[in-house]
């Protein structure tokens, strides 16, 4: 293994330290309602709630890559603390358009 995915809400920065000291990349996921209808209305109610706050949390746990519902929300925080995209580890996000159903966005280190 090469990378760590952990569900957004088990990234702390501890955890994150732990990762990384180990030699190995972070990745934090969002449930994402399409194909998860009955989990997401079940079981995870944040879905859809992804806001600034929550990545930015999410960021500052120093997790490398987020797999989120909101990509034109993540590019906002990460712009906002000065930081960069690497679009080239396998976004589907159009960074023209900044806007996609979902997407993996990796952090420049």
């Amino acid at each position: 293994a090469t990378e760590i995915h952990l569900k957004y809400d088990t990234c702390t920065s501890d955890r994150i330290q732990r990762i990384h000291a180990a030699g190995l990349r972070s990745m934090a996921w969002l449930r994402g309602p399409i194909g998860m209808k009955d989990a997401v209305t079940s079981k995870y109610f944040d879905v859809g709630n992804e806001d600034e706050t929550m990545y930015d949390v999410l960021l500052r746990s120093g997790v490398q890559s987020i797999c989120g519902n909101r990509p034109e929300v993540i590019v906002k925080v990460v712009e906002s603390q000065g930081r960069r995209i690497n679009w080239t580890a396998g976004s589907s996000f159009d960074e023209e358009k900044k806007s996609e159903d979902w997407t993996l966005i990796a952090l420049k280190t």
